[in-house]
């Protein structure tokens, strides 16, 4: 009976120890899967950093491609404007220039039609001359 009853306890004693190793065990599965969730949270943190940090990059480039684009459009504005307003002076002093010629012109032909008046006066003057002299020759 003895016999007997010493398996029996030696049985016992190897379930409690194979208990124990499987408490064990469990526990470093547990250990385990904290340090897995652990790492996925950490993972997860630097991940959603990374991307809010990728987010600001690219809405401050937005942003700067914007203020570029407007500085760019400013300054072809601004170029544009330049040169219309040298074509709008130089419209005015070819207008200016334009009249003085236009003037210039009107005098001449009052002077051409001065002239002609003369011409013709004095060719009348001739030919009253001529007649006077053919007559004080007869």
């Amino acid at each position: 009976g003895g016999y007997g009853s010493g398996a029996a306890e030696r049985e016992r004693m190897m379930i409690r120890s194979e208990c124990g190793m499987a408490r064990s065990a469990g526990a470093s599965i547990l250990d385990i899967l904290r340090m897995l969730e652990s790492a996925e949270t950490s993972v997860r943190g630097a991940a959603d950093s990374a991307c809010g940090a990728i987010e600001r990059d690219f809405a401050s480039l937005r942003a700067l491609l914007q203020s570029k684009e407007q500085t760019l459009v400013a300054n072809v504005r601004r170029e544009a404007n330049g040169r219309l307003n040298s074509l709008v002076r130089a419209r005015t002093e070819c207008d200016g220039r334009m009249r003085v010629l236009q003037a210039c012109l009107d005098q001449a032909e009052t002077t051409l039609a001065s002239g002609d008046e003369d011409l013709t006066n004095m060719s009348e003057s001739l030919q009253l001359k001529q007649e006077l002299r053919r007559l004080a020759q007869e």
